[in-house]
């Protein structure tokens, strides 16, 4: 498995081709940090459109314009659909992630999770339905 770690997150592909991006523990995610990932997810997609599991659930707050960055239209035809795993211990990135995204409908699939197990089980099921369209 192929894994790229930075100071500010640790991105990987899985068994089921999920692209995971796991971010470090820090109390804030910037713009610029956004940007950061950004590059280091584009470069690792090869192009592809993956389905991505964002976990957040160590970081204590998500600046509005850094979850706007990773949302912009460039990451539009690179996902297929993004889980994003958020800690109840930090409630404003849960209640912050969620506002977003009931301002903004997303041109693919997002939901929020409290833990990785059912965001992969979420993943799982868009995948074999996206299967079962292709037959």
């Amino acid at each position: 498995m192929n894994v790229v770690t930075t100071e500010l997150v640790s991105i990987w592909e899985d068994e089921h081709g999920f692209m995971h991006a796991e971010f470090h523990e820090r109390f804030n995610i910037s713009k610029e940090d956004a940007q950061e990932y950004m590059r280091l997810a584009l470069k690792m997609s090869d192009g592809k459109p993956r389905y991505l599991l964002f976990d957040v659930s160590r970081v204590e707050h998500f600046d509005p314009s850094a979850f706007k960055e990773v949302t912009e239209p460039i990451t539009e035809h690179l996902t297929k659909a993004t889980a994003v795993v958020v800690s109840m211990k930090s409630p404003l990135v849960a209640v912050g992630v969620n506002f977003f995204l009931k301002l903004q409908r997303e041109p693919f699939p997002m939901k929020i999770f409290s833990n990785k197990e059912e965001a992969v089980k979420w993943l799982l099921g868009l995948k074999a339905a996206e299967k079962q369209e292709e037959q």
